[in-house]
């Protein structure tokens, strides 16, 4: 977990946007690559991802949006 001292608006809106920008990447790779996929396979990687995802929003991401709620995106949880 960052600490609450070293994470100042600036950083978090970097970090905020770094998240959006992979969320956006990795999104577009998956539809990518549906087609060339099994569909468990696809399946499969696409719970990966989004495990990946997930728990960069909840160990990061929810607490910059706690502390910062300025630089959450509308229809963000």
């Amino acid at each position: 977990m960052l600490e609450t001292e070293v994470v100042d608006k600036a950083l978090a809106v970097r970090i905020n946007e770094h998240f959006l920008a992979l969320d956006l990447e990795l999104n577009e790779l998956l539809r990518s690559l549906q087609p060339q996929m099994s569909e468990d396979d696809f399946r499969e990687f696409r719970r990966s991802v989004g495990d990946v995802l997930g728990i960069l929003y909840i160990d990061i991401v929810k607490w910059l949006y706690v502390k910062y709620p300025e630089i959450k995106p509308k229809g963000m949880p």
